[in-house]
């Protein structure tokens, strides 16, 4: 394994994890300690947006991880999907 998605299109509804900013940002921060003690080369990889995903919830939670875990931000990549709806 080189890498680690934490959660997948977390901002929305239907994702896996615990819903909003706050508990999305302290899952990375946990995450990414936890990952990087263990597997210091291993990427983390932040969930990327669904085409209807609310882009306000990524810039609270690149605001709450700004400067963390050593200046990393507590991430080494950024998931973003490229489709969109078809209509």
């Amino acid at each position: 394994v080189s890498g680690w998605f934490v959660s997948n299109e977390p901002a929305d509804d239907y994702a896996d994890i615990p819903q909003g900013v706050e508990q999305y940002a302290a899952l990375v921060q946990l995450s990414y300690q936890t990952l990087k003690s263990r597997h210091p080369e291993g990427m983390v990889v932040l969930g990327g947006p669904a085409a209807a995903s609310s882009l306000g919830f990524y810039g609270g939670v690149l605001d709450k991880l700004r400067g963390g875990c050593g200046g990393t931000g507590c991430f080494d990549a950024w998931d973003y999907h490229t489709y969109t709806i078809a209509s």
